[in-house]
């Protein structure tokens, strides 16, 4: 992409975004080993659902950055400062309106939490972490006002480094009560000040290496700020139906069957998770890139890239379902203890969920940079709330299984096949080779994972060392099988793409 801003700040977002993910991941690892190691397994679910609750009241946070982002792409590349002010302060207004409505709105949720919520745990100190949770959230989406202009710059990185070194730090503190204390309103505290010392930190930067941010006055102009409530309103929109998808599963296990359940299932979420976000760390690395590209190059050149970058990601994504599959089992049992391991049936449906969720990271990436936030959250949104509404009634008849099996057929209904519909239409190109793209590479990952698991069936993992060769073995395998029958699916690819509309 030939944009400026350097190709070292790409390799330093990437490079220190991974690196921030693999902290991240071993962080989070730690600490809710240490949540079940020292209060038992009833408090991961608590936790668990205090997030899904959360993450429902806050979703609009993200979609604001997102909107935010697009909306800074072409004034920083063209070095318009005043413009770029403007913009920040339009943003920062609605933020801190934002704000004050997830507080109200989550405060008076608690009631819901209290109703779905089944478990041996007293009603105060259920109320009271809520409300610790609840604030510690408030403050870390509030920073995102921060996070994603220095993300639009693209200097990722520094956000990067400033919440992977508190993160670091506050987890010491965090094991240290729950090993002394056995305190969940303690560990939850340890948090809040972790999350308000970042923002400090991060509103600080901002302060220093963009100051013209806080010093110019004005605000966008009329047709401008039109254009940014569209955004907001479509993204916040596209973000919800998002939330309903991702963190209402297990609210609705919680509710249907138990609050432990729902903390065993939150493992299996966890390390799907853990492998979205890396792989989301690297798109959201090259996101302002993406995006810059949009602002300044042709439709041509950006749809080359577009074609390189979806031949990466439908590898990466096949290698990390597959390991997914035949890995989870044996880490959660290492992890946890093998008393909090699910039915087999579990990571299966989870994977094909996480494969679902993957294959679409490059035509997301491509419909986020470009701005095509029209309709596409209407229907985000269906999808949510069909994934609700199937949850509940298949998981009132199979259970567990019932509610998972609703997220992966209301993704395949609505949006499978709608985003890169908009995507290629937005190149003037026909839709149709990426339907076939997404059948074909579908079917050749479940290929793959079947040939692959005929050794990894043999290898039990015993250990941290047995676990680390299995998963060695698993990915050269799949690399070999990637790059073996990789090629002819590129060539069906590239050969339907030149298909115009």
């Amino acid at each position: 992409m030939t944009v400026s801003g350097g190709d070292s700040r790409l390799q330093s977002n990437v490079i220190i975004g991974v690196f921030h993910q693999v902290l991240s991941l071993l962080i989070n690892m730690v600490s809710k080993y240490a949540v079940r190691t020292y209060l038992g397994v009833e408090y991961l679910g608590l936790q668990t659902v205090f997030g899904n609750f959360c993450d429902i009241f806050t979703f609009a946070f993200m979609g604001i950055g997102t909107a935010m982002m697009y909306s800074l792409y072409r004034p920083l590349a063209l070095g318009k400062r005043k413009e770029q002010a403007e913009i920040y302060q339009y943003y920062r207004r609605i933020y801190r309106i934002l704000t004050v409505a997830v507080m109200s709105i989550g405060s008076a949720a608690v009631f819901l939490v209290l109703v779905v919520v089944h478990a041996d745990i007293r009603v105060m100190e259920i109320t009271g972490t809520y409300f610790l949770y609840l604030g510690s959230v408030l403050i870390y989406n509030r920073l995102f006002l921060e996070y994603y202009y220095i993300m639009a710059d693209q200097k990722r990185y520094i956000c990067c480094l400033v919440m992977s070194t508190v993160d670091g730090a506050a987890l010491v503190f965090q094991v240290f009560v729950l090993k002394t204390a056995y305190n969940y309103s303690l560990f939850l505290l340890c948090v809040l000040v972790k999350n308000i010392i970042t923002y400090f930190i991060l509103h600080s930067y901002i302060k220093r290496r963009y100051s013209h941010l806080l010093q110019e006055e004005g605000m966008p102009g009329t047709a401008e700020q039109k254009e940014i409530r569209k955004n907001v309103k479509d993204l916040i929109i596209y973000r919800a139906g998002n939330v309903l998808v991702n963190s209402t599963d297990s609210i609705v296990i919680s509710d249907l069957l138990s609050t432990a359940t729902a903390g065993c299932y939150s493992n299996y979420m966890f390390v799907s998770m853990g492998i979205q976000s890396m792989i989301s760390s690297f798109f959201d690395s090259i996101l302002a890139k993406i995006g810059h590209s949009v602002s300044l190059d042709g439709r041509d050149k950006q749809y080359s890239d577009f074609l390189k970058l979806s031949a990466v990601n439908i590898m990466v994504n096949g290698i990390t379902v597959i390991g997914f599959y035949w890995l989870v089992q044996d880490f959660i049992s290492l992890w946890m203890g093998a008393e909090v391991l699910l039915d087999m049936k579990v990571p299966a449906i989870v994977a094909l969920n996480l494969y679902l969720t993957g294959i679409r990271q490059t035509t997301a990436a491509y419909r986020q940079s470009a701005g095509l936030f029209q309709k596409v959250g209407y229907i985000v949104l269906g999808k949510g709330l069909l994934n609700l509404v199937l949850s509940y009634i298949l998981g009132a008849v199979y259970g567990l299984m019932g509610i998972l099996t609703a997220t992966a057929v209301s993704s395949v209904i609505t949006l499978y096949f709608y985003e890169p519909y908009m995507v290629y239409r937005y190149f003037g190109k026909s839709w149709k080779p990426e339907a076939v793209y997404q059948i074909v590479s579908g079917g050749l990952t479940y290929v793959i994972l079947r040939i692959v698991g005929i050794p990894l069936q043999a290898m039990p993992a015993h250990s941290w060392f047995w676990l680390c060769i299995k998963g060695m073995l698993c990915l050269l395998l799949s690399l070999a099988c990637f790059f073996l029958f990789g090629a002819v699916v590129s060539k069906i690819i590239k050969k339907l793409g030149e298909k115009q509309l």
